[in-house]
């Protein structure tokens, strides 16, 4: 009687976690379908998608970090770097191969110098990463000259202009990262580790778990992710210049809390991440950014708005915890010490 009760509290807390990302939507959909009539004709799920995939990816990459209980305000101009970076090889004629190749290791290098000033340092990764945004910045800007580069060959731009079975071969990329993240959370030792340094990092320290090459493996990932996104953001636009994703990261942060993707209290549902919310989180702060554009908002009313929404979501991710947490210490309570460790784990 217990055991079960114990599983009805859990699947209750997975309900509600769900029913609020999905109300989120419906609510937004709604309010900007009453004040904008054009709303519904503009507004389209798929072109959306397509668009946004690149902000999908970085915000995939900056899930592993933030699920550890960090955070990355380096990852826009990770993005505007490696960008610029790729559109110059581009434009001297180096094969597109070539220049993915070396955009990623310029993503890994930002990661492991955003790793090795928290983990080997020990800085504070909001400071380290704000010092290393300046860093991606200045050198962004030095490769570039303050130049577009738009003469992005054919063969490059196949990342986003051609289709597999009808769908965008950057969407079947996303797709990908999706599944490849929510792996790693669900069946790898390093998916718990992250899970439960983000729950209470003393007490992992204390189990002799290496924190410190988890950070490190977490920025890495993050940052090869955000390469990834700014390929497929040139690709797809056609031009590559040092305001891409300039700022990006704050979208992508907001995006993670508003879905709550990533909420500790989730761990205790068994997986502790559900990609699908990262998708959702994008889809909504697009869904807002469109509905503002229809409505005639200049751009600085809707950076009031989306900074309204970031801090809306720090404060709904506290206060989500809270109540949620009744739900499942009451049915983890009646289920006694909880899942048995299975053996479905690799090791770290």
């Amino acid at each position: 009687m217990n055991g079960r009760e114990g599983h009805i509290k859990i699947l209750s807390g997975k309900i509600l976690h769900n029913l609020y990302i999905f109300g989120l939507y419906g609510l937004v959909m709604l309010m900007f379908t009453i004040l904008s009539p054009d709303f519904l004709e503009v507004y389209s799920l798929g072109k959306i998608i397509w668009r946004n995939t690149y902000v999908v990816i970085m915000t995939i990459g900056l899930s592993f970090v933030m699920a550890g209980g960090w955070i990355d305000f380096s990852a826009g101009y990770q993005i505007s770097l490696v960008s610029v970076l790729a559109g110059r090889l581009l434009g001297a004629g180096v094969h597109p191969v070539i220049v993915i190749l070396l955009s990623l290791f310029a993503g890994l290098f930002c990661g492991l110098l955003n790793g090795f000033l928290t983990a080997v340092l020990g800085l504070a990764p909001f400071a380290a990463t704000f010092a290393t945004q300046v860093i991606f910045k200045g050198i962004s800007y030095t490769i570039s000259s303050g130049s577009v580069f738009s003469n992005l060959p054919a063969s490059f731009r196949v990342l986003t202009q051609t289709k597999i079975l009808g769908i965008h071969t950057d969407i079947w990329i996303a797709a990908v990262c999706l599944m490849v993240a929510a792996f790693v959370f669900a069946f790898t030792y390093l998916g718990r580790y992250i899970k439960a340094i983000g729950e209470n990092e003393e007490a992992v320290w204390q189990s002799n778990v290496n924190v410190a090459l988890i950070k490190m493996v977490c920025f890495l990932i993050s940052s090869f992710f955000c390469a990834l996104a700014a390929l497929i953001m040139i690709s797809q636009y056609g031009r590559a210049t040092s305001y891409n994703g300039a700022g990006m990261e704050i979208f992508g942060i907001t995006a993670v809390y508003l879905s709550g993707a990533v909420n500790s209290e989730a761990s205790k549902t068994g997986s502790g991440y559900h990609a699908w919310r990262l998708v959702m989180g994008v889809l909504i702060l697009e869904t807002i950014e469109t509905g503002m554009k229809l409505m005639g908002w200049n751009q600085f009313i809707q950076y009031i708005v989306m900074g309204g929404i970031l801090a809306w979501a720090f404060m709904r991710s506290g206060y989500f915890s809270r109540n949620v947490r009744r739900q499942y210490d009451a049915g983890h309570s009646l289920l006694g010490k909880g899942r048995r460790k299975g053996k479905n784990f690799y090791k770290f």
